[in-house]
């Protein structure tokens, strides 16, 4: 319930924000806020209502003068780079740059692991931001891809997938995420309410691009991962 919750929110507000004509350009787990209230009088532990909010707008910027952000003459890279997509490493930003970092994020969500590249993690707690700008632009390398057996897992997969694309062009937008995560976590849960016996009843007939019961309605809330601002030198 939480990471459903949180999940859905953090997109439903990137939407918002997108829609506004502003590129967040920093997010990240940790700069998503988990709130928590009682739900008919029962304690926050038993059964908690959920609501998640993107925080941090220090690093925004708006799209109004011109379809992305460029500031490559001074090689200038915002963000935190276990997020920065291709093109932002190249200080090059659009909105399909937050597109790939909400990939990221809801990625680790999912997998609860810090979303750096597995050539990359090796023998350190956190790799340089060179290594992370050969992985990420010259090899493609992405973090490990969530892979539990759920019934939604090829589902997420793909969105994972299409928001982290190499091309920004290939990327989803916000409000592709918004229809594609809504049909998914309303699978999900017809799912859990009636079980995979009953599948097909449950999907009113249509089982197609559901694949077991999954941990998004049970994982532990959104972990936080500490990374700073870096500046690449020119």
């Amino acid at each position: 319930h939480c990471i459903s919750s949180a999940a859905s929110d953090v997109y439903k507000r990137q939407e918002y924000i997108s829609a506004a004509g502003l590129i967040h350009r920093d997010i990240k787990s940790s700069n998503v806020l988990i709130f928590y209230d009682e739900v008919d009088g029962k304690s926050k532990d038993s059964d908690p209502d959920v609501c998640a909010k993107i925080c941090d707008f220090g690093l925004s910027k708006t799209t109004a003068l011109d379809a992305s952000i460029n500031m490559s003459s001074h090689v200038s890279v915002k963000g935190t780079p276990s997020y920065l997509s291709p093109e932002a490493f190249n200080a090059q930003y659009s909105t399909a740059s937050d597109v790939y970092a909400y990939g990221v994020l809801l990625n680790e969500i999912l997998t609860e692991e810090i979303p750096v590249p597995a050539s990359t993690s090796a023998g350190q707690a956190a790799p340089t931001i060179f290594q992370l700008r050969d992985a990420v632009c010259r090899d493609a390398q992405r973090p490990a891809l969530y892979d539990e057996e759920t019934p939604v897992t090829q589902s997420l997969r793909a969105l994972i997938t299409q928001c982290w694309a190499q091309n920004p062009g290939d990327r989803y937008t916000f409000a592709d995420i918004t229809v594609e995560l809504t049909d998914i976590l309303r699978n999900a849960l017809r799912i859990a309410k009636y079980g995979s016996r009953n599948l097909s009843l449950a999907l009113d007939g249509n089982s197609e691009g559901v694949t077991p019961r999954t941990r998004i309605l049970q994982a532990s809330p959104l972990p936080a991962v500490s990374y700073t601002h870096l500046t690449l030198p020119t």
